[in-house]
Formats: structure tokens, sequence, C-alpha cells
């Protein structure tokens, strides 16, 4: 399954991140003590059926999320960074087989490379979720009152969204996966409420297609279906990720009505293709319906080896060894040193020739010299299956069906020359030593 790169935060939360002025030291205990005054308002009769009182405490969750990397941003320069946040331990650390320069602060690390700020870790958070808080204590706010709290409900639900960006941002430069998706999935999840009544169609996708990388099929169905349906398609990968959540739970029949929906809206989608053709082939139906989808993704894709070998697997699979054995050839000419192109190309080829030894065997001749003429025809069918087979010998060498074919047709040939002779005992040996 193909990856894709995320759009950087910036781009993201639709915003420029500039910095603000901040204390280098902020009182923890404050903010405790003022969240759990207010979370007392909410729970005493007079002031818990006020709007305001439940928006205050939105704010308060909110500010105990972020303050503590307030004016921080990717991009920031080192200096400006130690203005803002000074006396770090410093340090490395490698993510990913990168090496950054690690900054080590209380509440977060910070990574840098190449001048410039990274992302940044939180190791230490005021108040657990306080994010999540934030946003339901905002979500009873409008509950309570939606005409007279809209205004400032939609403010803190947006800065809410925005903060569930950045953390997935954040995760996603750690390679903390499943956490990038469930913030995508918050960030755009808050933004579906009516008082902000957004959809944010990029979020909806991140969310869903790192769910399908991480395997969780049933939140990656979710957000897909919901990023298609709003026509955020992302040139057909929404279909082939979709296809992956069907899939991955044995669900066919969507998994293939998805990628046909996909490969008509988006044919120079190679992925939504080739998913179908691997598709047809597990579940053993007739292939033959799925040729104009591929010879219409070869069209616009005419260099690409792998809609050849995928054309050259349906043919195969309705048995006409010819025409799956020209598609298989083009596929070896674009990938030359690509294993499984040369081994199926060989396959082809001894198969072409296998169908010539059965036409000869039924053949009626009339002449010792007729007769030669089309055995030597039969011969230098075979003769040709050589090369590709140890070309992909030697690409992967401990492959022992290629072995297995190599020696047969080597053991065919061996009265063509006694070079063949010596190929035979060399790959009969190999084979027998694997086996």
């Amino acid at each position: 399954m193909k990856r894709l790169f995320l759009l950087t935060v910036a781009v993201l939360v639709g915003m420029a991140y500039s910095v603000r002025a901040q204390e280098a030291k902020f009182d923890e205990a404050a903010i405790l003590k003022k969240i759990d005054k207010l979370k007392a308002d909410t729970e005493n009769p007079k002031k818990s059926g006020k709007a305001s009182t439940w928006i205050e405490l939105g704010k308060a969750y909110y500010d105990a999320a972020t303050i503590a990397t307030n004016g921080l941003f990717r991009g920031m320069d080192p200096l400006t960074a130690e203005m803002l946040f000074p006396k770090p331990e410093k340090g490395t650390e490698t993510i990913a087989d990168t090496e950054y320069e690690k900054w080590s602060y209380p509440y977060f690390d910070l990574y840098l490379t190449n001048g410039s700020v990274y992302a940044w870790k939180t190791k230490k958070e005021i108040v657990e979720g306080a994010l999540d808080k934030a946003a339901e204590a905002y979500k009873k706010a409008y509950e309570i009152d939606p005409k007279g709290a809209a205004a400032k409900v939609t403010e803190g639900l947006t800065k809410v969204s925005d903060g569930y960006k950045q953390d997935a941002d954040n995760y996603y430069a750690a390679r903390s996966m499943d956490p990038t998706a469930k913030a995508f999935a918050a960030a755009y999840d808050v933004q579906r409420h009516p008082a902000v009544n957004k959809i944010d169609t990029m979020c909806c996708f991140y969310a869903g297609y790192i769910y399908t990388l991480e395997k969780k099929f049933d939140e990656g169905e979710k957000y897909l279906k919901d990023a298609i349906a709003n026509q955020y398609e992302s040139d057909g990968d929404a279909y082939y990720y979709l296809f992956h959540c069907y899939y991955g739970r044995k669900k066919f029949d969507e998994a293939k009505a998805v990628l046909l929906e996909g490969v008509t809206k988006y044919p120079k989608n190679t992925e939504v293709l080739e998913g179908l053709i691997n598709l047809y082939g597990e579940t053993g139906e007739d292939p033959q319906s799925i040729i104009p989808y591929v010879q219409k993704g070869i069209e616009n894709d005419p260099t690409n080896p792998e809609l050849w070998a995928g054309l050259g697997r349906v043919y195969d699979k309705l048995g006409d060894n010819t025409k799956a054995l020209e598609t298989f050839a083009k596929a070896v000419e674009l990938a030359p040193d690509d294993f499984a192109a040369n081994f199926n190309y060989a396959l082809m080829v001894v198969r072409v020739a296998d169908d010539k030894t059965a036409a000869f065997n039924e053949k009626t001749f009339t002449s010792r010299e007729e007769r030669d003429a089309a055995l030597e025809e039969v011969t230098n069918a075979y003769v040709v299956a050589v090369a590709p087979l140890e070309k992909a010998h030697g690409i992967n060498p401990q492959d022992a069906s290629t072995l297995e074919l190599l020696k047969s047709v080597c053991f065919r040939l061996r009265d063509v020359s006694p070079e063949m002779m010596d190929k035979f005992k060399k790959y009969d040996e190999l084979y027998k030593s694997m086996q």
C-alpha cells in the first residue's frame, strides 16, 4: 500500500503562525485551581445553566492544553525559540532513521533540523485530554444557549480544532501514526459541530488514510467515505484506501464496487487498477471485464510496467498465453531488473512453447525435413526462456520456483549444446540443495 506525504500544519490550519509574547514560566497550580473552581461552578445549580460558565471552562481547558508551547511553530529559528523558552537541556534523538537536535523542557521536547524547529513532543500534560474537555465544555455552552453563545463557541471550537491539527502534525513528525489519525479525526469532528459547520475534507481524508495504514479499517472506512461524499478524493486515492478497508475485512463485494467506481472516475490511478486486478485474481472472478479498464490505464500511463504486468495477469487468467507473453514482454522492457517481470515473462515463454509442443505432437508430417524444422522451432521457443529465468535467479537466488523452472527448461534443452547440459547440472544441484 503506498503512502502519501502529509501537508504541513500551516496549510492544514489555513493560517500562518506568529510569535506571541509569553513568559518563560507559568503557574501550573493556578491553572489547575482555576479549572477546579470552574468545574465546581458547573455543578452549582445557579451557575451550571449559564452558557458563560461552560465557555469559561472551555477556555481554561484550552489554555491548559496549549500554554506550555504557546508561540511555537514549525520553521521557527533557534534564536527565537531560545528567547521564548530559555535554558533547555540539549542533546540529540533519532526518529525514523533521522537524527534531530533535541531541546528538552519540563513540558515538552523540541526537535530541530537544518537550523529550524521541526516538531515538538508533549511529555507532561497539565490536564490529561485537555483539548477533548475544552471541546465538550464549548458544546455544552451551545446546548444551553445556541443563539447567544454561538459566536464564542464558534471561536472556541475553531481554536480547539487548530490545536488538534497542530497535534496531528507533531505526531506525524514523530511517526506516531495512530495518534496522528485520532488528532485529524478529532479536528474534523469538532468542525462538524453546528456552531462551526465546516467540512474540513483534508483532515477527513488524512484521518481515513492513516487509520487505513494502521489497519483500523472501521475508522478508515468512516472517514474515507465522508471524504468521498464531500468530493475530496485525492485523484482516486480515497477509493484505493477505502478498498483496503473493505478488503482487510474480507468484504469483497464492497471492495470490488469501490474499485470499479474509482477506476471509472480516475482511470489514470494505477493503484486502483492494480487493486482491481489483484482482487479479481484472488476471488476467482472472470477478469475479462477488467481488460477495458486496464487498457485505458495503459493509454494514460504507457510506461507503467505494473499496468502491463497486470494486463498480462488478466490474459493469464483467461488462458491466453500468447497475449500474456506479449504484455509481460513489455513489462520486462520497462522494468528489466524486476524479478516478477522476468519470471512471469519466462513462464509465459515456456507455456507458449508447451503449446507449440502440443501442436507438434498432434501434427502429421510428410517428410523428415519438415518434422526437423518444426522440432527446431519448438526447441528455439524454449531457449528464449533461459535468459530471463537466469536474470530472475540472479535477482532472487533464494526463489525455489525459479530454479525448478530453470533446471526443467535446461533439462529439455540438454542435447542442444554442452553448455546447456552444464546449465542443467548446475541448476539441478542448486535446486536439490534448497530442498
